[in-house]
């Protein structure tokens, strides 16, 4: 899950947000540990703190492969033939 969240703050654009903020919150929330959110299966919940701005960001596990590094991250572009 972790890694999934470090790929996905990599690629975020937040346009409320200066780039060097960005940056805090990325370090903000993976030094977080995500709560589970009760009822729901595959869904956390991490926030973070960048000067005055709260993020609040919800996780979703949508696939087994996301435990495949290989496969975590597709290009949308990309045709898959297997």
């Amino acid at each position: 899950m972790r890694d999934g969240l470090k790929d996905w703050l990599k690629g975020v654009r937040l346009p409320e947000f200066r780039e060097k903020d960005v940056a805090i919150l990325s370090d903000s929330l993976l030094e977080e540990q995500p709560t589970p959110i009760v009822g729901m299966e595959n869904v956390w919940c991490v926030s973070g703190l960048a000067g005055e701005k709260l993020a609040l960001v919800h996780i979703i596990k949508t696939s087994a492969e996301i435990n495949n590094p290989q496969s975590a991250i597709r290009d949308p572009q990309s045709k898959d033939v297997s």
